[in-house]
């Protein structure tokens, strides 16, 4: 019967057959297992094969295998599945005792917890939190995020919102770990967004994945940090399928645990896609994976397309979250000099000043609409203007971009024939509302 013993660091998993597994310096990395394999054959425990891997994979043990059974006869199968048996044996081993509750009586669980709210950032990003921002590519979420570090590390405002200042009074520090763009991509920009930066910003743009093997690193090297901004979550997350809900979840929870062991603000960038018609996603995006994005973080923020009304270029941004009232969607818009955004605005503010213009432009249509004589008549845009004490070029203007409305005859630039307009044969009803709020109704 095969057993498996445990002395000074080393486990042993000996076969009925005495062919023996050593295995020290194990690690665990969710449920794959990692160490220094020695294979060792019967009487002096001649060497066999040595070598150190994920001794958990298939195809590892199948290569050590290999090569033991050309030193002593055996078949590479009963090896395989001799470091196998092991790899089981070792796993039960060292997998952690499954957790149970802690149950306590209501009152005593909120005696027992601070229900302060920590905000960094006011009314938005707290001491200690996952947030998660998403947009389309190349929308301009990193810069937002660069953004967002310095003005924390410089005490300035974010997007209107008041930077609150640590208790003892020393800077805030902020690690940005920018693993999608060049070194001098994001050089570049910092100097656009500030000729000099505070020495509490800290910058990486290498490659890495927070991992169970280098969490404790990690977690010690941002000890002390306020905000934590990681880009972008696919590569940053050890994650190798976003749709898959249980590793997105084991993924992020790695992330979540930083946050509040480091009781920093933790921002992971992300990328989102096109919401089908159904999705009903704000601005047209929903989260590029499983839903388990939008689940497991405290926060997200979606940056979307420009609303109805907003400036050319603007974008908005539409939040989420669990302690977060509820926040009316927002527009931001980017200075292409400074490479900064500032709020502009609420996407209410913008689409209600859009839907008034549009009802003003209708109002004016139906004025001039009614100024005209009845069918098969006609007046110049003159007679028009003179009637309604409106400047001719408004009226030409209405007349000319509205042929579902006003019916034209005669020839452009002609005295003897001068251009006039009346109604249209099948021009729809007009009903529109002016900047008094009186409905206007004309009839065709």
């Amino acid at each position: 019967m095969s057993t498996l013993t445990y002395a000074a660091g080393v486990y042993s998993f000996v076969a009925d057959d005495g062919v023996t597994v050593e295995v020290s310096s194990v690690e665990s990395d969710r449920g794959h297992l990692r160490g220094n394999v020695r294979i060792l054959g019967v009487g002096e425990g001649v060497l066999l094969e040595a070598g150190t891997g994920w001794f958990t994979d298939t195809r590892t043990r199948e290569a050590w295998a290999r090569a033991a059974s050309q030193r002593n006869g055996h078949s590479d199968g009963d090896l395989a599945n001799l470091l196998l048996m092991a790899a089981v044996a070792i796993e039960q081993e060292v997998a952690p005792a499954p957790s149970i509750p802690v149950l306590q009586r209501g009152d005593e669980f909120i005696n027992g917890t601070d229900l302060e709210s920590y905000y960094l950032v006011d009314r938005l990003f707290e001491y200690g939190d996952l947030i998660i921002v998403a947009a389309p590519a190349k929308a301009g979420k990193t810069i937002l995020m660069m953004n967002f570090g310095l003005a924390v590390a410089s005490g300035t405002q974010f997007l209107g919102r008041y930077i609150h200042g640590r208790s003892d009074g020393l800077p805030h520090k902020v690690a940005m770990l920018l693993a999608e763009d060049s070194r001098r991509t994001v050089a570049r920009r910092m100097l656009r967004m500030s000729p000099t930066w505070p020495e509490s910003v800290l910058v990486s743009t290498g490659d890495f994945a927070l991992t169970e093997r280098n969490y404790d690193d990690i977690a010690a090297m941002l000890s002390g940090f306020s905000v934590v901004i990681a880009d972008p979550l696919l590569v940053v997350a050890d994650i190798d399928d976003l749709n898959d809900a249980v590793k997105v979840r084991r993924g992020l929870t790695l992330w979540q645990r930083l946050a509040r062991q480091t009781d920093a603000a933790v921002v992971l960038v992300h990328h989102t896609r096109k919401a089908s018609a159904e999705a009903g996603a704000a601005a047209g995006h929903e989260m590029l994976g499983s839903q388990q994005l939008q689940a497991t973080p405290d926060s997200f923020i979606l940056m979307g397309n420009r609303t109805k009304g907003a400036p050319p270029g603007s974008k908005t941004l539409n939040f989420t979250g669990r302690n977060w009232p509820t926040m009316e969607p927002e527009v931001i818009q980017l200075d292409s000099e400074s490479l900064r955004w500032e709020k502009v605005g609420t996407v209410d503010e913008f689409r209600k000043s859009a839907d008034q213009e549009d009802a003003d432009a209708e109002f004016f249509i139906a004025r001039i609409y009614d100024a005209l004589p009845p069918m098969d008549e006609y007046l110049r845009p003159s007679e028009l203007a003179e009637k309604l004490n409106i400047a001719e070029r408004k009226v030409s203007k209405a007349l000319g971009d509205n042929p579902m409305y006003f019916q034209r005859v005669g020839t452009p630039r002609s005295k003897a024939d001068p251009m006039r307009y009346g109604r249209a044969l099948t021009a729809p009803v007009l009903a529109a509302t002016d900047a008094t709020g009186q409905r206007k109704v004309s009839d065709t």
